[in-house]
Formats: C-alpha cells, structure tokens, sequence
C-alpha cells in the first residue's frame, strides 16, 4: 500500500550519489526503505493523504540531515559527509499516498516525481 510511494522516493533519493559504489546504493536505498516503511506504518492515510505530510517529510541541507536519512546512512556504514554532499541545498521530499513530490530551496517549485 505505501511500498510503491516509498520505492520511488528511495530512488529519487539515491539518485543524486552519482560517485559512491553501486552496491553502497543500493544497501542505502534498502535501508532508507526499511526505515520509512517501518516509520509510516500507522502514518498513512491513503482516503486523506494530507494528514501526516509533515511526518512523512524528508529534509536535507547543509546544516540539517534529516534523522531518517541519517540512520538509513550509518546502517549502510556511510558517513553523512560522504552522501549529503551530493544534495542540493534544502531539499525536502514528501512521500504521501498516491504521490512522492519535492521541492530544491525554500521557494522553489513543488514537483511530483
């Protein structure tokens, strides 16, 4: 029900880390996986995909690595230097259900992926 929504985020995620091994990839994508489907059991409200945005928000800048980033990182035996580097500045990915969309800056326009 929400494996669809968080695959795509996964993959949207580790498609910035263009320079790390293929197999630190994907250990990362299975991890952040892990973590967001175990952390949005009971958080997904499929008939009101608005309730909740805020829980399921992953954010990501130069001063802030999300928690959820963050332990999906140290479970792949990363450090945060070696993965948040790739983002850009104030990236925020919602994953709601029936859509996974971001935003780059504070301003920036909202796309669905």
């Amino acid at each position: 029900k929400m494996h669809a929504e968080i695959e795509i985020a996964g993959d949207f995620v580790v498609s910035f880390l263009t320079d790390l091994s293929m197999e630190k990839i994907e250990e990362l994508h299975y991890n952040l996986s892990k973590i967001l489907t175990d952390r949005y059991e009971g958080h997904w409200y499929p008939g009101r995909p608005n309730k909740g945005n805020a829980y399921r928000c992953l954010n990501v800048s130069s001063a802030v690595v999300d928690p959820v980033l963050r332990q999906a990182i140290r479970r792949s035996g990363l450090k945060e230097s070696q993965v948040t580097s790739y983002f850009p500045e104030n990236l925020s990915v919602w994953v709601d259900p029936n859509e996974v969309s971001y935003r780059v800056g504070d301003r920036g326009p909202t796309e669905t992926l």
